[in-house]
């Protein structure tokens, strides 16, 4: 019972990471002003409010290249979304080669998210979900080991 115990400990949490990834490219897609998401950090780095931005004449078709942009983010978010679930569901995790695939490619990403957060985006609220992202990947790695 406990080895069928730690292996849902294992998985669940990186299903939840494919979870988590999908809901935010689904609001990235379905918001109508998704930079609006994290306007803080954003007016941060581009020095001056939206409102000034977009009163520019030259910029009049800046939002919906911007839409574009974070509609395009959305669709990437969903597919490593999808691409987590499908993963899981046919490897279930089960080898140590499918877990250490999976852990490579999630620390990295999560690795280089934190890097660009913190350079780019100090307050921005992307940290609390990388934080939540990394602590299931950690308890995942946990049992992983505890299952040898």
């Amino acid at each position: 019972m406990h080895q069928r115990l730690f292996h849902n400990f294992i998985w669940a949490p990186i299903t939840l990471i494919g979870f988590i990834a999908m809901a935010i490219g689904l609001i990235l897609i379905l918001h109508p002003e998704p930079w609006m998401l994290d306007k803080a950090s954003n007016e941060l780095i581009l020095g001056l409010s939206f409102e000034e931005l977009f009163l520019y004449k030259s910029n009049k078709n800046l939002p919906i290249y911007i839409i574009v942009l974070y509609r395009f983010f959305g669709v990437f978010l969903i597919s490593i979304g999808m691409l987590i679930f499908v993963y899981i569901r046919v490897t279930r995790l089960a080898t140590h080669r499918s877990q250490s695939s999976i852990y490579s490619v999630l620390m990295i990403t999560l690795v280089s998210l934190f890097y660009m957060t913190f350079t780019f985006l100090p307050i921005s609220k992307l940290k609390t979900v990388l934080v939540i992202m990394t602590f299931l990947l950690i308890i995942s790695m946990y049992f992983s080991k505890k299952l040898i």
